[in-house]
């Protein structure tokens, strides 16, 4: 890359090269130095060149995955890998992968939506098809990854196999070979260095056990059986996007382009691992006993299962015939803030309170926002226990009776509320992280202190809290309890994967009290 006549300038951090591909974050602004006038693209993206900047300028999107930057000078082509990575402020893929299992656990169908193009869903021919899902791009080079590594140390299983040599060039004495000679005397006689006047014709055949290392291992065979599947959804993903019009699409061709390459490219290095390494041979089988033994126990062959099975699970089913994209990232964390926040009530309350979940249909909605979702716990004595998923608090000028809930300004949906006797919270869910992203994200904690009502439950809400996957040290001030308790207003941790949390602590302060039994 030295001798390239490319040179990629981050604005504010260099770019790094790592594993063969340029590394950048996501909505980063990039200067693409060529010195000399020629065409570029990005991912079908043309790029105009500037005699100011010697080059061209552009600001990546916010999406991560593979781009290929093309410059296209007389006489030849130079392609040039650039991985895009989550910006800072944003989940990583291993904490998507917490969080998608959990909310498929919880309930199977939820990760399910009809986002626009944004998300990975296309409306085409009055139908949502399976394509790009963007929230779940950065699990495709993470599976190329453990994939490389499962093909450059694969397991191996020994055979034994019975090979008839002469007898006089068996170096070994097995069991089974003195065995067979003491049953076949005129045969042993070859092995009598006396007896050479006596011995006529070739030197007998005496089967000998051999053993080999062979790669046709169970577990083998299920990753590449794996890799088959996975490599059809992401070609028939690719191939029906690439049949969709502008118009279908309701967004750019560059958009359209940008993600039929990216399922391309992507399948091309899956089956070129497979195709220019040691397993190119082994035939693909579902998962017996063997491999999911091997599954369980090698970390290389685990992490490659998941991931692949998560791809699988994603929705890149590239048919006509079903509504599979995933929902937008922010909402799928504030599903998954609800089956979080209901295991920490839980925990709060202890084992004498009943839980059951009211209207789930709401949330394996694909349409609407699932309002109307609820989580009630009883406890024997009566008392009860509320969580409330996006509920709407209509505007005081509508409201039909004055003891329901209400905004005294506009109507306002929170993502989560909670009730116990005379005092509720309210729960807003934020998938950015960082003090610009968090700071902006309070005007809601402001607005629904402010603002929201519930008569039955005391009138103004006892506090307004955020709920995101972590803080840093420019808004650690934030999260604390106590500026929360002074304020009104404060932030909580919630990270996917994470054991440790002090969300329990902070709703026994903040909402139940001594209430709990």
């Amino acid at each position: 890359m030295s001798e390239a006549a490319v040179h990629l300038l981050q604005a504010e951090t260099p770019v790094q090269w790592h594993a063969g591909a340029w590394r950048v974050a996501e909505a980063t602004e990039l200067r693409i130095v060529t010195h000399t006038p020629c065409e570029m693209d990005l991912d079908g993206r043309p790029l105009p060149w500037h005699a100011t900047d010697r080059g061209a300028r552009v600001t990546l999107p916010f999406a991560v995955g593979r781009l290929t930057l093309t410059v296209r000078r007389t006489g030849s082509v130079q392609r040039f890998p650039i991985d895009v990575a989550p910006a800072d402020n944003k989940l990583r893929s291993q904490l998507w992968m917490a969080m998608l299992s959990q909310l498929d656990e919880w309930l199977p169908g939820v990760i399910g939506g009809v986002e626009g193009p944004r998300q990975g869903g296309l409306a085409l021919m009055g139908r949502d098809t399976a394509v790009a899902v963007e929230a779940l791009l950065p699990l495709l080079p993470a599976y190329e990854r453990a994939l490389a590594l499962v093909a450059a140390h694969p397991r191996t299983l020994e055979q034994h196999a019975i090979s008839e040599r002469p007898i006089h060039r068996a170096r070994h004495a097995t069991s089974g070979a003195l065995s067979w000679i003491s049953r076949h005397p005129r045969e042993a006689a070859w092995l009598n260095p006396h007896a050479d006047a006596d011995l006529i014709g070739l030197p007998p055949l005496i089967p000998l056990d051999t053993y080999r290392d062979t790669l046709d291992h169970p577990a083998n065979r299920y990753i590449v059986w794996q890799l088959g599947r996975i490599v059809t959804r992401l070609t028939h993903a690719a191939d029906h996007l690439s049949k969709a019009t502008v118009s279908d699409l309701n967004h750019s061709r560059v958009w359209r382009d940008a993600r039929v390459t990216a399922l391309r490219r992507a399948a091309h290095d899956m089956q070129r691992i497979l195709r220019t390494g040691p397993l190119r041979t082994v035939r693909p089988a579902p998962a017996n006993g063997a491999a999911l033994l091997v599954l369980l126990d090698d970390p290389q062959y685990a992490r490659a299962h998941r991931l692949g099975r998560r791809i699988l699970r994603s929705g890149l089913h590239g048919t006509l015939d079903q509504s599979v994209a995933t929902r937008p990232s922010f909402h799928l964390y504030e599903l998954w803030c609800l089956l979080a926040v209901q295991r920490a009530l839980a925990e709060v309350v202890g084992n004498q309170w009943k839980w059951r979940l009211y209207k789930k249909a709401k949330l394996l909605s694909l349409l609407g926002s699932g309002s109307g979702a609820v989580w009630k716990a009883t406890h024997p004595s009566g008392r009860e226990l509320k969580l409330l998923f996006n509920p709407r608090f209509q505007s005081l000028l509508t409201k039909s009776s004055p003891n329901k809930r209400h905004s005294i300004t506009a109507e306002r949906r929170p993502d989560l509320c909670i009730t116990s006797g005379d005092r509720w919270l309210v729960l807003d869910a934020k998938y950015r992280v960082g003090q610009s992203a968090l700071g902006d994200a309070f005007t809601s904690a402001h607005v629904y202190r402010d603002a929201l009502r519930w008569p039955a439950h005391g009138g103004r809400p006892t506090q307004a809290l955020l709920l995101a996957p972590r803080a840093d040290a420019t808004t650690s001030l934030w999260f604390e309890p106590a500026f929360a308790k002074d304020n009104g207003v404060g932030a909580v941790a919630l990270t996917p994967g994470s054991e440790h949390s002090d969300l329990p602590h902070r709703l026994e302060q903040a909402l139940l009290g001594n209430q709990h039994g």
